[in-house]
């Protein structure tokens, strides 16, 4: 019995020792767990509860005035080709798209190819040995292009050379070689005609008087930018000058100004129908042979050199009833709360770059001005008027 005593004290022992170290091992995990909490509210209330600086330094942004436009082209007359002869299409040789030079052969009628007569002046009548005058001039200039005549004899006279020149064109597409040239040979194409738009005849078709065969891009005479009503307000001022590109998609075109003429409104129609094409655009036409309009959306006008601006919280600016927006500059030395600030005017744009900021005068970049203008002193909000 005495040997038992010992041993059961031992055992309770070890009992309560496991107990003691089981707890431990539990409640610590607890407990570092519970300062940790406790640690991240308290944490958390500091960042929540932290006073915000009262000032704050003007930033700097580029910006190049990016904003939707809408452009309408207004477009000449047209331009387009007609055959005088008669006979039935055996073959269209071009499609739109194709540029129309002198010599190019457009279609075939009755199985003799028809090339265009791209020249100053048409031909209103057949031409033989002894004709004069600028048709001829035209009907050698004509020759020469095609290589059958030497640009050299093209002196408006028709001699024997001329001749000679017609019978080996006749030869070569099929007709009589009586030296006689027919004005329905070739079919007139305006110099200015460019690339064709469309074409107007088809395989198996019967010509029987004279007809439109082909219509060429319409020439641009004038071109209008305008901001899009949402964004039309300040919009003139701000781009109403020249160094401007037109953006579509990633090509940019440049312009002088929001009526672009000559050769800027001719580059610039080119990437409108470039863009309306690949769908960039949305295209509204209005136009007939004699000319129309066509609107295009979805483009953008920008600045080709950005202008610097300074960057502050909307809640630095006041705004007085008569419209006047100022910010108030901490001059150097002053400090918080008991600080006199200045005044400065400034010319606010939205900054659309970031959530709650303005666009401020560059001047301002890098000066300390006042983050909340509602906090000035009633004397110093006076001083913006």
């Amino acid at each position: 019995m005495a040997e038992k005593a010992p041993r059961r004290a031992r055992q309770a022992k070890t009992v309560i020792g496991g107990s003691i170290a089981l707890v431990v091992l539990w409640g610590a995990p607890v407990l570092l767990l519970g300062f940790s909490v406790f640690g991240a509210q308290t944490a958390q209330r500091t960042s929540t509860t932290e006073p915000e600086s009262g000032s704050v330094t003007v930033g700097s942004r580029e910006l190049d005035h990016r904003q939707p436009v809408s452009i309408a082209a207004t477009l000449d007359t047209t331009p387009a080709a007609s055959a005088t002869t008669e006979g039935t299409v055996t073959a269209v040789l071009v499609e739109p798209g194709v540029p129309v030079q002198s010599g190019v052969d457009l279609f075939s009628l009755d199985g003799h190819p028809i090339p265009a007569f791209a020249e100053a002046t048409p031909l209103h009548r057949d031409l033989a040995r002894g004709a004069s005058g600028d048709d001829v001039k035209a009907l050698g200039a004509f020759l020469a292009a095609t290589e059958f005549l030497d640009p050299g004899a093209s002196d408006g006279f028709f001699g024997s050379r001329y001749e000679a020149a017609t019978v080996a064109f006749q030869k070569r597409h099929g007709y009589e070689p009586d030296g006689v040239f027919r004005s329905s040979y070739v079919v007139f194409v305006p110099l200015d005609f460019g690339e064709v738009s469309t074409v107007d005849i088809r395989v198996g078709q019967r010509l029987t008087s004279q007809r439109v065969v082909l219509r060429g891009a319409p020439r641009v005479s004038s071109v209008e930018i305008k901001p899009t009503r949402a964004h039309r307000s300040g919009s003139e001022s701000r781009l109403g000058g020249g160094d401007l590109v037109v953006l579509i998609g990633t090509e940019q075109i440049g312009v002088s100004g929001l009526n672009p003429s000559g050769d800027e409104a001719d580059a610039l129609w080119t990437a409108l129908r470039m863009g309306s094409n690949t769908g960039e655009l949305e295209e509204q036409r209005s136009t007939d042979d004699s000319g129309g309009v066509v609107r295009f959306e979805g483009a953008l006008l920008a600045r080709k050199s950005a202008t610097p601006l300074g960057s502050v919280p909307a809640s630095a600016v006041r705004t007085t009833a008569a419209g006047r927006s100022c910010v108030f500059e901490i001059p150097d030395g002053e400090t918080l709360p008991s600080m006199r600030a200045a005044a400065r005017a400034v010319e606010v744009t939205p900054d659309e770059g970031e959530i709650g900021h303005v666009l401020i005068d560059a001047s301002l970049i890098g000066h300390v001005v006042v983050r909340d203008a509602s906090t000035v002193d009633a004397k110093d909000l006076l001083t913006c008027g």
